[in-house]
């Protein structure tokens, strides 16, 4: 082990005599280098070959597959990208600032518009990011449907549509 480097959270030079690493200890008895959890402890899960971020995201997509295959909604599209603009008044066109990746999107047969779906936990909802993303999102599409399904304690799903 070289001993010349530190770690970067806590500059100690110490080795671990179990992993051979630098022992990086922060005076808790927390090590640095532990790997971390994921941030609301979802698993990530695949199903049909897509990768879905939870359990309740891939819930979700089981539920809208039902209601594709009972005839409520068609063309149901799994992490669709759709690009983000910005009108600049120097040059007088519209600029690409970003992308915004929702979790599902689909038609509506009932209503006959488009629809896009977002599985969140009540604490993502807050997220100032993905809250600036949100309305840049719906000023760039406005005749598309905003769907946020929300599940919150003991899989209690609501909805909040825009």
């Amino acid at each position: 082990m070289n001993k010349d480097k530190t770690c970067k959270t806590c500059k100690s030079f110490q080795v671990c005599p179990i992993r051979n690493r630098l022992c990086v200890f922060d005076g808790k008895g927390a090590d640095c280098w532990r790997p971390r959890g994921r941030k609301h402890r979802n698993q990530p899960v695949e199903m049909d070959g897509y990768k879905f971020d939870s359990k309740v995201e891939r819930d979700e997509y089981f539920r809208l597959k039902l209601m594709r295959d009972a005839g409520r909604i068609r063309s149901l599209k799994v992490h669709w990208i759709f690009a983000l603009f910005a009108w600049v008044c120097e040059t007088r066109k519209a600029q690409e600032i970003g992308e915004f990746t929702p979790d599902f999107y689909y038609y509506d047969i009932n209503e006959h518009r488009e629809v896009i779906n977002e599985v969140k936990n009540p604490n993502d909802r807050k997220d100032a990011a993905y809250r600036l993303r949100l309305k840049i999102f719906r000023v760039n599409y406005s005749k598309i449907k905003i769907v946020e399904a929300v599940y919150g304690a003991k899989g209690r799903r609501t909805e909040t549509t825009y």
